[in-house]
C-alpha cells in the first residue's frame, strides 16, 4: 500500500482520503473551503457521480445556495438514529419555526408537503396537493394551501 501526501494533513492511501494530523475525534477533511484561487470570492460546488459518466450527479452540493441534491436513492440505514430537522433560526415557543418536507414531480409541481406550514401557528399538517387528503390538529382550521 503506497500513501501519498497531497498537502498538508491529507494522505491517500489506495482509495481513501484521509486526515493524518488531528488526532481527535474532531478531525476531518474539508473540501471547497476556500473559493477560486484560494480566496472567498466566487462559490464552489461539489458533486460525486457514479463512474459511468451520467450527466446527474449521485450527490451534489450547491455552495451559492448551500443545498444539498441526491441524484439517485436516498437510503437511510441506522440502529434508530432516524432524520433530525432543525430550525436553526427559531425556538419551540415561536411559531415562526417552520419546516416542511415537500414532494415535487419532475416538473417541479407541488404534490404533498408534511410539517409545520405556518408561520403564525403551531399547526402540524400532511397534505396532499390534490387536497383529498389531510391530516392536522382538532380545531386548527385546516391546512395551509400551497400556491
Amino acid at each position: 500500500m503506497k500513501t501519498t501526501r497531497i498537502r498538508g494533513c491529507p494522505a491517500s492511501r489506495d482509495t481513501d482520503i484521509y486526515n493524518t494530523s488531528d488526532v481527535t475525534d474532531e478531525g476531518c477533511i474539508r473540501i471547497n473551503y476556500h473559493g477560486t484561487e484560494g480566496g472567498g470570492t466566487k462559490y464552489r460546488d461539489f458533486a460525486v457521480h457514479d463512474g459511468k459518466a451520467c450527466t446527474t450527479p449521485v450527490l451534489k452540493v450547491i455552495g451559492r445556495t448551500a443545498t444539498l441534491q441526491v441524484g439517485g436513492l436516498l437510503s437511510l440505514q441506522s440502529t434508530g438514529r432516524g432524520i433530525d430537522i432543525q430550525n436553526t433560526a427559531y425556538t419551540k415557543d415561536n411559531a415562526r419555526l417552520t419546516n416542511l418536507i415537500t414532494w415535487r414531480d419532475s416538473a417541479a409541481a407541488l404534490l404533498a408537503t408534511v410539517g409545520f406550514d405556518t408561520a403564525d401557528s403551531f399547526r402540524f399538517c400532511a397534505e396532499e396537493r390534490s387536497g383529498r387528503h389531510r391530516a392536522c390538529p382538532f380545531g386548527s382550521g385546516g391546512c395551509a394551501r400551497y400556491a
